[in-house]
């Protein structure tokens, strides 16, 4: 083979600047290595096959596009190139390779050659390939997939080849006696510019240029900047070796070459990317990404690390001339940043088959901000952003966002936030948006299907806190004849700032002020809770317990008034709150007889309305999909509580909660809410303190459903297909909990306390861990 170089070198004409093959100046010899046996020559044709049946659905695990014949391409592996294949090939992606023609008989190229490919050079006009490197790019982009060699990133795409090397330069061996004339293909300033108008006015929507020299004073006033310059103003990628003049050869190649160095430019826009060449420690073929490091002869980013990538440049397998002695067609390894550009230039062809609707520079956009990150944390003088990493680039990038029917796009994070309230994974379990698209920062679709959760919301550092809030609390009571009023000044923790207003960290303090009369008792408080007709019982220190209610809790305000009436073993009950966003009125009616087997108990019921606002039933719901949580609430709750044997005293509670609420104009309520909750509580006295056990369920959706107009699926014109669903609000799950606790008086000034619980399904979520806590307090006053 006669020697021809893949490293560039500079050369000087009178009228014109020339360009050499593999992207940058430096001495030393080519990498081309032929692949031996048993890869070509092909076996003879096969007789014709019957017709096939209909193709199944394509694969969707990367590992089943991982063949032989990928993994031959090591390159392939390194970008993770399989990670596109279930949703892009480069079908009819028309890629212009600029450099010395192709190898129109090769195998790998036979179908993806354009019809419009020709020689630049018109007094030539030979397209054939006389060196061997523009068939080599041209198959690192998109050589067949048929079982040889190593297939092409986007083996579907159309080379549009444009052989524009000088009429006999590719033969010109150079001076021996001259290491800086090493000979090889030039490329005129004219014939690159006219080259690049070509694929301009050919449609292509990526220009590869595996081709430059040293940097030039003069090199914005080229033709070829110019030319770059149109293609950028036709909206076309432009891909460029970075050149290799790295420390293994002259060691000049801080910066990209001519013409990688436009990338950098105003000019540039986004659409221009220089790229420099990786390879797997000591030249190996066997290593991670992560392992991969710059190849000692390519250029490095220098001052253009944000216009900069890397990919595989060392011991590429590709396509290659035809044998002179048998003209059976060759594969050969090659070497160089002329190998590396054409992997990014395959990667934007997967990516605008992919993803049609993408806009402007976006396409390489998503290149830079899903590369995988090599060097020194961020962008770098070596690696620029890093090595381009076809599996982030087919994942989301940046946020995420859902629109249903004609409503507003909402962030996807806002519809998978944690479980809450009496809803629990109603979401999940009910599978709205599963397999639904989802668009992300790019406006690109994405069928995904939302991981289901396992944990809710933190109910148990929560019952944690309040334990212990409640035990720092310091709390009074002062009796004035039929007047009581209790004090309670939360916990603080230490000023950090003291030269801050107090009211700015200061919380004010819970006061309830009772008052009784004959058989009229009135109340009245900020803080705790409004009484239940009836108490409670149990002694609760973790458990949510729902005595005073499940909608007096989460519709009412800190303010509250409540009144009772008895006559003889009847009492009726009034309590209300309001606020600025929500109110809670209610009212019950209780029964004590005074004799019999059920004297000592207390029955009752009571019923009553809420309104709140920021939350429906204590949960979120509207504001999953982009509304105002705002809801209407009637409840009918029987109640209970009494003496039972053996000194223990006892309290129970059910509820049923109906509701109404608004969702955003896309959805549609078709049933409305209907929640339980309930509580029943024992204690009696034990050890000089009381020991008590508790049981609950808190909030619970039992019937309530929804439907909404789903995205399903978009079509290449960006038309989204919508589905209505139809959605249960009720979750998987119950939540029970059960809690023992005991708490004693050991002096005036001090206390004790312990309590166990045991949450099943917490939050609702039938496959939720179950949640066991334990607590133990002593408390000192002084």
């Amino acid at each position: 083979m006669a020697r021809r170089s893949l490293l560039l070198v500079s050369v000087f004409a009178a009228v014109s600047v020339g360009l050499t093959a593999c992207g940058g100046g430096g001495g030393g010899s080519p990498d081309v290595t032929p692949v031996p046996s048993p890869l070509p020559p092909p076996p003879p044709p096969p007789p014709p096959p019957p017709p096939p049946p209909p193709p199944p659905p394509p694969p969707s695990n990367p590992g089943e596009f991982e063949t032989a014949e990928y993994g031959r391409q090591y390159g392939l592996g390194l970008i993770n190139a399989s990670s596109a294949y279930a949703d892009a090939t480069g079908a009819n992606i028309l890629v212009a390779v600029i450099d010395t023609g192709a190898n129109q008989n090769h195998p790998e190229l036979v179908g993806r050659l354009s019809p419009d490919s020709q020689d630049i050079v018109q007094s030539r006009n030979i397209l054939e390939d006389e060196d061997g490197h523009g068939t080599g790019v041209a198959g690192v982009i998109a050589a067949n997939k048929n079982d040889r060699g190593g297939h092409g990133v986007a083996f579907e795409s159309s080379i549009l080849a444009i052989r524009a090397d000088t009429p006999g330069s590719c033969a010109d061996e150079g001076d021996l006696d001259d290491p800086d004339d090493e000979g090889g293909c030039r490329y005129s300033d004219s014939n690159i510019a006219a080259s690049i108008d070509y694929a301009i006015s050919q449609n292509a929507r990526v220009i590869n240029m595996s081709l430059g020299r040293e940097i030039g004073d003069d090199d914005n006033l080229s033709q070829t900047f110019a030319a770059m310059r149109r293609a950028v103003d036709a909206g076309i990628f432009i891909v460029v070796s970075a050149g290799n003049s790295g420390e293994e050869n002259d060691g000049t190649g801080d910066e990209p070459n001519y013409p990688g160095n436009f990338a950098d430019t105003a000019d540039a826009r986004g659409f221009v990317v220089a790229v420099g060449s990786v390879q797997c420690p000591e030249r190996d073929e066997a290593c991670t990404a992560d392992e991969a490091v710059i190849s000692p002869f390519s250029n490095r980013a220098g001052d253009t690390g944000s216009s900069f990538l890397v990919a595989p440049g060392q011991r590429i397998i590709t396509s290659f001339l035809d044998d002179e002695d048998d003209g059976s067609t060759q594969f050969v390894f090659y070497s160089g940043t002329s190998f590396a550009a054409p992997h990014v230039a395959g990667a934007l062809a997967l990516l605008l088959d992919a993803f049609p609707n993408l806009e402007g520079n976006e396409a390489l956009q998503i290149l830079f901000d899903t590369a995988r990150d090599l060097g020194d944390p961020g962008v770098d003088a070596v690696y620029g952003t890093g090595l381009i990493d076809l599996d982030a680039a087919f994942r989301p990038v940046g946020s995420t966002s859902m629109s249903f029917g004609a409503g507003e796009a909402v962030p996807v994070e806002e519809i998978l936030a944690m479980p809450s309230g009496p809803y629990g994974d109603w979401l999940w379990e009910s599978r709205l948006v599963s397999d639904a698209v989802l668009r992300d920062r790019y406006r690109r679709p994405f069928h995904f299907d939302p991981d289901r959760p396992s944990v809710a919301v933190d109910g148990a550092l929560d019952a944690m806190q309040t334990a212990a809030t409640g035990s720092l609390a310091r709390a009074s009571r002062t009796q004035i004849g039929q007047a009581a009023i209790n004090l309670r000044m939360g916990w603080q923790p230490s000023q950090i700032l003291g030269n801050l207003p107090s009211e700015w960290y200061q919380s004010q303090p819970d006061m309830s002020f009772a008052y009784r009369q004959g058989n009229l008792s009135v109340e009245a408080g900020r803080g705790f809770s409004s009484p239940s007709p009836t108490g409670g019982a149990g002694g609760s220190v973790l458990s949510d317990t729902l005595f005073s209610g499940a909608v007096s809790r989460f519709a009412s305000s800190r303010e509250w008034v409540a009144a009772s009436y008895q006559f003889g073993p009847a009492s009726v009950h009034v309590r209300s709150s309001s606020g600025a966003d929500s109110a809670f009125n209610a009212a019950a009616f209780t029964y004590s007889p005074r004799s019999g087997q059920l004297s000592g108990q207390t029955f009752g019921f009571e019923t009553g309305t809420g309104q709140e606002s920021g939350s429906v039933m204590g949960g979120s719901l509207a504001t999953r999909f982009g509304g105002e949580d705002r809801s209407d609430t009637q409840f009918t709750a029987g109640l209970w509580s009494g003496q039972l044997p053996m000194g223990w005293r006892g309290a129970a509670r059910f509820e049923y909660v109906t509701g109404q609420f608004d969702l955003p104009a896309a959805f549609s309520v078709e049933r409305g809410l209907a929640a339980t909750a309930w509580s029943a509580g024992i204690d009696r006295p034990l050890a000089g303190g009381r020991l008590g056990f508790t049981m609950s369920q808190p909030l619970r959706v039992e019937e309530g459903r929804i439907s909404v107009m789903v995205p399903v699926d978009v079509n290449r014109e960006d038309i989204v297909t919508y589905e209505r669903r139809y959605a249960s609000l009720a979750p998987s799950g119950r939540e029970l909990s059960l809690e023992a606790a005991w708490r004693r008086n050991l002096t005036e000034r001090m206390d004790v306390s312990f309590a166990a619980r045991l949450t099943e399904q917490p939050g609702h979520i039938a496959n939720a861990p179950s949640e066991g806590l334990g607590w133990a307090s002593i408390r000192a006053r002084w």
